[in-house]
């Protein structure tokens, strides 16, 4: 008998894995996971149908990190927690004053599995942040990242060095 419930058990524990747990290989089953979007959550399924790409610097003219002084003007968050879906929240920040690396009047970053803005990220003022590379296909970035803000090219950066080349 508790033999049988193991192997119950463990059985729903490898379908589920197998059906939702995330993918790491190269293939691209975004399109397949993003339908998923629809039952978990209506309303984030409406914001990401109207949200932006996230961008990166393509043609290399962006400094990798900076260290500014600014105040999150607005964010957006993926609606949900990560782990049936992969996803990104993002922030906007008005830089404090212009300066010599990087002369935007806003930077905009990336943040892996936002679901809810913390009081650290929304009382910050001094940010170390790093370029995103575009040799990271993470999850966060590519499966259903939730952005609102049209970035008009800007790249954007992340609180966390991701040094990761698929």
């Amino acid at each position: 008998m508790v033999t049988r419930h193991f192997i119950t058990i463990l059985s729903f524990c490898l379908l589920t894995n197998y059906l939702f747990g995330q993918n790491t290989s190269s293939t691209n089953t975004n399109s397949d996971r993003r339908e998923i979007i629809k039952s978990v959550d209506t309303s984030a399924n409406n914001k990401f149908k109207s949200s932006y790409a996230i961008t990166r610097d393509t043609l290399n003219v962006f400094p990798d990190s900076v260290i500014i002084e600014g105040e999150l003007l607005d964010y957006t968050t993926i609606g949900f927690s990560c782990g049936v879906l992969c996803g990104c929240g993002t922030l906007k920040i008005k830089l404090a004053r212009q300066y010599d690396h990087y002369k935007q009047a806003y930077i905009y970053v990336g943040v892996p599995c936002l679901n809810t803005l913390s009081k650290k990220l929304q009382n910050k003022t001094k940010w170390t942040l790093y370029k995103l590379p575009l040799s990271d296909n993470s999850c966060y970035w590519t499966e259903v990242p939730m952005n609102k803000f049209d970035t008009k090219g800007l790249p954007f950066y992340t609180l966390t060095k991701y040094d990761k080349a698929n």
